[in-house]
């Protein structure tokens, strides 16, 4: 077929170059959908779709979400990308239902697949999870170390909301409890026994331990606490388990885990789980469904890894968060990355199977409070400590600018046909700010 081009002074073989540049647009403008027309987006990304079953999940998708701007999956990488609009803000959620366990009506959107989540307002990185992050021969031995720790240890009292809204004497194995007197905080009480109440305040019993490092504030240095303390040969041979999570937590975010590395090795070097890993502390929860609550004593511009093992038949413990109406499955290997203290999240209720189970649940994450022995000692040595300059040095590598590492344009396909989503309603929801 000859071509002819309109502009007569181009030569031949120009105008052959020009009219391929303008096919490949054409063929551009029918994947990628446009911002202003998201009927019509929808309808040319079906075209795309030439599977069959692809299709008719698209199909599904398609009759549950209005706004193609809100969920796009990216062709290269197979990840979904989510934008969400918050529908209740950080302050209501803590006047509500702060302390209260989450109900399946608390969210509209189940992640099951790979995905990257935004606020679709500020553009702010939420969470970014990845399937079958773990290798199993990490998730074996962390089953082998850890499927008795709750056995081992006591439980914690210091969970604060996260470990329910009121203290119950109840859940207490002590007889000699009076009873409990309400905190002012949620969460929290004191305990009265004969006549006297107790000083420091307490919240329910929950099988939730520490490990790893922290910063004592009487001795004014950072010490080993809970599992690497009682435990230290386990705790070294768990290190290939630790080493795996962060490694994924490179290849997912590698900014922010240059910067808290950084971070760990300026003000407190000797504060971390392993060489490679710039994460100081962990929280193994067994069987704990947490009730609403925010992390406290995070890196605050770091981010926090969860993974979970399970033993025996176990279910529930979807992770929710309410102000953006979402959850997502964590399944056993699964890896989440999400910044658990500016979010308000909890976990649904966990249910055994006949023969029980156990679902143990890691997080991982680096402790603010442990730059303040760095501190300590820049003050009594005279040396000053450099982080503040790490700030400064590493701030290509803030929130913002790994924002926009993943391009918010690209086209919603399928990765997982059969069941690709679970979703009730549209996920556009309320317009909010960043807390």
């Amino acid at each position: 077929m000859s071509y002819e081009h309109p502009n007569t002074s181009l030569t031949p073989r120009a105008a052959a170059a020009s009219e391929q540049i303008t096919q490949r647009k054409q063929r551009k403008r029918k994947v990628e959908p446009r911002q202003d027309e998201p009927r019509h987006a929808k309808r040319r990304v079906e075209d795309t779709l030439k599977d069959k079953k692809t299709q008719d999940s698209w199909k599904t998708i398609r009759s549950t979400v209005e706004n193609i701007q809100c969920a796009r999956l990216s062709v290269s990488t197979g990840v979904q990308i989510l934008r969400l609009r918050r529908k209740l803000s950080s302050q209501s959620v803590r006047q509500t239902v702060e302390g209260e366990a989450p109900k399946d009506e608390d969210f509209d959107f189940l992640v099951l697949d790979d995905t990257d989540c935004y606020d679709d307002d500020t553009g702010h990185l939420l969470f970014k999870f990845r399937k079958r992050a773990i290798y199993p021969h990490n998730i074996a031995l962390a089953k082998s170390i850890f499927s008795d720790i709750d056995e081992k240890m006591k439980d914690s009292k210091t969970r604060g909301s996260a470990a329910g809204k009121f203290v119950d004497k109840s859940k207490f194995a002590d007889k000699k409890i009076e009873r409990i007197e309400a905190s002012q905080s949620k969460g929290k009480g004191f305990i009265v026994k004969n006549g006297k109440r107790l000083r420091n305040p307490v919240s329910n019993p929950v099988k939730s331990y520490k490990s790893g490092m922290y910063f004592d504030r009487f001795k004014q240095q950072n010490l080993d606490w809970g599992f690497s303390k009682l435990f230290p040969d386990e705790w070294k041979r768990s290190m290939p388990f630790f080493s795996n999570i962060a490694e994924k937590f490179e290849s997912i975010l590698p900014g922010i885990f240059k910067k808290m590395k950084m971070r760990r090795i300026t003000t407190a070097p000797e504060a971390q789980i392993s060489p490679s890993v710039p994460l100081s502390t962990v929280s193994i929860n067994v069987n704990f469904a947490t009730a609403y609550h925010q992390d406290r004593g995070d890196f605050k511009s770091g981010f926090s890894t969860l993974t979970v093992v399970k033993l025996g038949e176990i279910e529930g413990g979807h992770l929710v968060f309410p102000e953006y109406k979402i959850a997502i499955k964590v399944d056993e290997g699964d890896l989440l990355l999400n910044q658990s203290h500016r979010l308000w999240h909890g976990n649904t209720p966990i249910v055994q199977g006949p023969n029980g189970g156990k679902r143990i649940s890691f997080v991982t994450y680096l402790k603010h409070a442990l730059e303040r022995a760095g501190e300590m000692e820049a003050y009594n040595t005279g040396v000053k400590t450099t982080a503040s300059t790490i700030e400064k040095i590493h701030v290509e590598t803030d929130m913002q600018q790994m924002d926009t590492e993943v391009p918010l344009t690209e086209v919603l396909q399928v990765s997982n046909p059969k069941e690709p989503f679970l979703m009730r309603s549209v996920v556009n929801i309320g317009k909010r700010g960043w807390i």
